[in-house]
């Protein structure tokens, strides 16, 4: 996991676009600064989410700005989205049809937006690039 993530404000950012694919999550986002002289400014970051197992309750109709975003490490296992990965797919590599499995320090990326619906990405990395 990357340290910087809490260096972040992400009150009153703009999620700009979201890219998904096979195990990755990137996030683009519009963050509001302030320049030395007060002047509000706009700063484009990434988050990158890796090695995805799942992403939940994504709804952002009419809806990109971010009210909050939390980053910890799942001690709450019996989510339902959790419990049905659980189900699907094994805690050890022991069969034959899994090339991963499931393992601990699964990351809870859990970001609520402007509709006070918080969506979650769970995966095992998330890094921040400028």
């Amino acid at each position: 996991m990357n340290n910087n993530f809490y260096y972040y404000d992400f009150a009153d950012g703009s999620i700009e676009s979201i890219n998904i694919d096979y195990d990755k999550v990137e996030l683009s986002i519009a963050l509001d600064v302030k320049e030395e002289w007060g002047i509000p400014k706009s700063k484009m970051i990434k988050v990158i989410c890796s090695e995805v197992v799942g992403l939940t309750d994504l709804c952002m109709w009419e809806d990109t700005i971010i009210f909050g975003a939390e980053l910890k490490e799942l001690s709450d296992k019996d989510t339902p989205f959790l419990k049905k990965a659980s189900d699907a797919y094994p805690t050890e590599n022991t069969s034959q049809f899994f090339d991963n499995a499931l393992k601990e320090s699964l990351l809870d990326l859990a970001i609520e937006m402007s509709n006070h619906i918080t969506f979650h990405i769970y995966c095992y990395d998330v890094r921040i690039e400028n």
